[in-house]
């Protein structure tokens, strides 16, 4: 596996797992890294691992693996873009992102301890989370990385920069960010290496070159292109209604326009609109941001807000293409 890369493996909706070093199991077994339940997947259907620079699917369930429609052996090299095809004809694809590796998100603690993110999600709070804190609320804290940002959501107990936080809110850390409970603070701290991966995938929080939303009847979603990458997010019509509403925008208004709250309510919920107000406006953006960072793209800084919240836009690349079809 390239030391400059993450591998994940993707579903249909979007949703995500990491290819770690000590490989990901795929099956029906609620134990795997992705559990699909079907009576024709084996409980270890296959396993992708990292071998010697690359990525291999080793096959191990009883019905046939496939990879790009052909059926594994016993295993085979797999790479960006590649598609997994299991029994009942459930799909992953494989992809390739810049993780943890160019810039290095970490928590302090008071004692000088340091305390690496290097997964997403990364959580925060009592037992079972990925760092543990004692007497902290159970997940109090969702770390997520998407495009070299780090994405920050709490359970309503956590405060950042000795501020609560709604709990259906994302917040992009930066540097010295401080996060706390109780008398106890973990600072944000980030530091960024020679990253040899930017020339092979969008750096840092680049904006997209070409966004096409798909409004077909029960499949709809969202297309991404950077660069030479290109990530699909399946959406709810509701949320590829927004999407919609953001790249086709009203008669005189400029692509830089925040378009105001009234008027992309209407053009979100169409016949819909009564009683929908500012409220279920920031709900509907809060989930298609995270639905995007979890498919690792920055949402925060797709989808702006405007000050004091009384308006959004898209942002893009300079002269980048964009469609709803």
């Amino acid at each position: 596996m390239s030391e400059e890369l993450d591998y994940w493996l993707v579903n249909d909706a979007g949703r995500r797992v990491r290819v770690d070093l000590g490989g990901a199991l795929i099956g029906r077994d609620p134990l795997c890294a992705v559990s699909v339940d079907h009576e024709h997947v084996s409980r270890s259907q296959a396993l992708v691992i990292p071998r010697e620079g690359i990525l291999e699917l080793r096959h191990m369930g009883t019905n046939p693996t496939r990879v790009n429609g052909k059926e594994v052996g016993s295993s085979v090299g797999v790479a960006d873009g590649d598609v997994i095809g299991l029994p009942g004809d459930r799909e992953l694809r494989v992809m390739s992102a810049p993780g943890s590796r160019g810039t290095h998100w970490s928590l302090a603690d008071g004692a000088g301890d340091t305390f690496a993110i290097r997964h997403t999600p990364f959580t925060v709070g009592g037992r079972d989370a990925d760092l543990v804190l004692p007497g902290w609320p159970a997940e109090a804290v969702r770390l997520q990385l998407a495009q070299d940002a780090l994405l920050f959501e709490g359970d309503g107990a956590i405060r950042l920069n000795g501020q609560t936080v709604d709990e259906e809110e994302l917040v992009t850390l930066a540097k010295g960010d401080v996060v706390s409970f109780g008398d106890e603070e973990l600072r944000v701290q980030v530091t960024v290496a020679a990253a040899t991966y930017r020339t092979v995938h969008a750096p840092g929080r680049q904006l997209p070159d070409r966004i096409e939303v798909q409004l077909d009847e029960g499949d709809e979603k969202v297309i991404l292109t950077f660069g030479d990458k290109t990530i699909s997010v399946g959406l709810s019509r509701l949320r590829a209604n927004l999407l919609a509403a953001l790249i086709v925008r009203p008669k005189g208004f400029r692509p830089d326009d925040f378009i105001p709250n009234d008027l992309l309510i209407g053009r979100v919920w169409e016949e819909d609109k009564a009683g929908k107000g500012r409220g279920d406006l920031n709900l509907l953006i809060y989930w298609v941001r995270k639905i995007l960072v979890e498919a690792g793209v920055d949402g925060n800084a797709l989808i702006e807000r405007a000050p004091r919240g009384r308006g959004t836009r898209l942002r893009l690349a300079q002269g980048a293409e964009s469609a709803v079809r």
